[in-house]
């Protein structure tokens, strides 16, 4: 209910003239008789969360946020042109629905302390704190499935916080570096200034060089950056991959040492960035039931071809104590899948708890996929 007169709000306010809200927003039986001897008229739970978002969007208008962190969805709520000067600014978040959503967001929102308020209007006074090994401060929300709200947000530091991305999103699993863009855009009035420092991929926001995760060459790491007022920047930055590294989502985490007219602080980002093929897509599945052979473990390898030409591939599979299985090669029509079977025998306790490898090869191009399967440890 929440969110979807929040996305409505935002409707309302997508004049661009910096005006109040063009719309309104009604609840239905939002309202019960308490019965007693003074029978008093008190809000549901849903009229309780409905004048908590009275309160939010009084006022305000409403802007998406087109990035914030993996698994978390968010709202900008800013003074609108008629608001008096008491009026702040508000953002607000929810973990998106999926198998393990996210129970908090680390981001700083301000130079200051902030005010978390739930659906039912509790309030609760959070303080930014400096993260481990780094000199980067942020505050840590608590999230929930519906909005959770944070008053006295910097508008323009989480409009440039949003902005922060990669292009292209996807790094290639191939043999050759390849160039994309960190993009950095500046909201404020005027010019900002900085350097940014990519930890991730890498392992390298542990604090240390110790345990770097050599798999991934990017260059550069960090650099100086300067943006005038409304600018965006590409930065050139090179991901050479090894063909060691797993298909499949990565995580990118990005330092900025900023400086701006209202921030001047290291902050940090999280994204999610893809490692595959364009045109080339696998995943495994693993069926633990017995088969004639004896084996209780068949792994299927999917492939799908997502280009507008055949492909031509040989797949490779390992798995520890067994000898490795091949298999290929094998064309792939565009807009078709392949799969192919390999069993275990003895796979359920031979390989509890460890991983199966599979490695998909191009044979005409050379571009590779790599990725894992960890096998269940079973009852």
């Amino acid at each position: 209910m929440l969110l979807g007169a929040m996305h409505a709000w935002v409707g309302f306010t997508d004049d661009g003239a910096g005006g109040a809200p063009s719309g309104s927003l009604r609840l239905h039986d939002g309202w019960r008789w308490r019965e007693g001897r003074r029978p008093q008229l008190v809000p549901t739970p849903a009229g309780a969360a409905w004048l908590t978002l009275v309160d939010m969007l009084r006022d305000r208008r409403a802007e998406l946020l087109p990035r914030v962190a993996p698994g978390v969805r968010g709202l900008l709520l800013t003074p609108s042109r008629n608001a008096s000067e008491r009026t702040d600014s508000v953002a607000a978040f929810w973990a998106e629905p999926g198998a393990n959503p996210p129970r908090s967001l680390t981001l700083l929102l301000a130079n200051e302390a902030v005010e978390r308020v739930d659906q039912f209007g509790n309030a609760e006074r959070i303080e930014p704190g400096v993260l481990e090994n780094s000199s980067v401060r942020a505050h840590t929300i608590g999230l929930e499935s519906g909005p959770v709200f944070v008053r006295g947000v910097n508008p323009e530091l989480l409009r440039f916080l949003a902005s922060i991305r990669l292009e292209p999103s996807m790094v290639r699993s191939d043999t050759e570096p390849q160039e994309a863009a960190l993009v950095l855009e500046n909201p404020w009035t005027t010019s900002i200034q900085g350097e940014f420092f990519i930890l991730e991929p890498g392992n390298l926001s542990t604090g240390t060089r110790a345990n770097q995760d050599r798999r991934w060459d990017i260059d550069p790491r960090f650099g100086p950056f300067a943006l005038g007022s409304g600018a965006r920047l590409d930065l050139p930055v090179e991901f050479d991959v090894s063909p060691a590294v797993g298909s499949g989502p990565a995580r990118m985490v990005v330092d900025i040492d900023l400086s701006s007219p209202t921030v001047s602080d290291f902050v940090r980002i999280e994204r999610t960035i893809e490692v595959g093929l364009d045109t080339l897509r696998m995943h495994l599945l693993a069926s633990y039931e017995p088969d004639p052979s004896g084996a209780d473990i068949a792994l299927y390898a999917v492939i799908e071809n997502t280009g507008d030409a055949p492909q031509n591939i040989t797949l490779k599979i390992d798995a520890p104590g067994f000898s490795p299985q091949r298999s290929g090669p094998s064309g792939v029509l565009p807009g078709r899948r392949l799969i192919k079977v390999f069993p275990f025998p003895g796979g359920r306790e031979r390989l509890s708890g460890l991983e199966i490898v599979a490695g998909l090869t191009n044979r005409e191009t050379g571009e590779r996929l790599r990725t894992s399967l960890p096998i269940d440890s079973g009852p």
